[in-house]
């Protein structure tokens, strides 16, 4: 009999024991998920923080709104814009009057790789997407165009309508070209100079993938979404 009643103690601790660790796995499992869907998006702050605080003050030297991207691309969401100085300190110019020049041309835009199959994507009609949770945030720089006599250089006009919203078909890390933040689920620029606010959405991506099914139903309302906003006042 002891021994029978310390067979049943031992089992009954053993499936105590069991439930508890099956337990602490799913709770360590959406912890991690949403750890990383944060860290995206920290990381996507850090980037647009920098260049959104030594843009232009004025419109002609920034440009906001759905993106249309060339032929064949998938993109979602919003794309942003903006004349900038150099961000190298030895490659930065002043002009006469000893302010730094403006000469380079970031775009940001949410961008859906190749690797990811096209029918997870589905736009509305103003361009945005809430069903795809694998943007990669892309990050282009190049010359900005030269600036009109007497003034300053602006935005290409259509500038976010055109050839330059390219597809990654790989994850692009050179200076000019490179995803600075992936799995996002939306890029919106509220509003725009001189006090920017724009939202970045990341998705709990494998809390999401036990529960429901990936490109097929809206992200941004579940509780699998996380949202932050950046506020940023443009200095020049």
């Amino acid at each position: 009999m002891e021994l029978l009643a310390a067979l049943g103690l031992f089992s009954l601790l053993s499936v105590i024991s069991m439930l508890a660790l099956r337990q602490v796995g799913r709770i360590w499992q959406r912890t991690s998920a949403r750890d990383q869907a944060v860290r995206e998006l920290l990381k996507a702050e850090a980037v647009l923080t920098r260049d959104l605080a030594n843009a232009g003050r004025q419109s002609p030297q920034s440009a906001y709104g759905p993106v249309q991207a060339g032929a064949g691309a998938l993109a979602s969401g919003d794309g942003l814009a903006l004349v900038l100085p150099s961000p190298d300190e030895e490659l930065l110019k002043l002009d006469s009057q000893g302010q730094p020049l403006m000469d380079r041309l970031v775009t940001y835009y949410l961008a859906v790789s190749t690797t990811v199959p096209p029918q997870v994507f589905a736009a509305d009609s103003q361009g945005y997407e809430d069903q795809c949770p694998f943007k990669w945030l892309v990050r282009k720089e190049e010359a900005a165009p030269p600036a009109a006599p007497g003034g300053l250089p602006a935005v290409p006009a259509n500038w976010l309508k055109g050839s330059e919203i390219e597809t990654p078909t790989s994850f692009w890390r050179q200076p000019d070209k490179r995803v600075v933040a992936s799995n996002l689920l939306q890029f919106r620029v509220l509003k725009g100079p001189p006090t920017w606010e724009i939202t970045l959405t990341a998705v709990a991506i494998a809390d999401a993938r036990r529960q429901l099914a990936l490109g097929g139903v809206p992200l941004s309302s579940t509780v699998y979404a996380i949202t932050h906003q950046v506020g940023i006042v443009a200095k020049n």
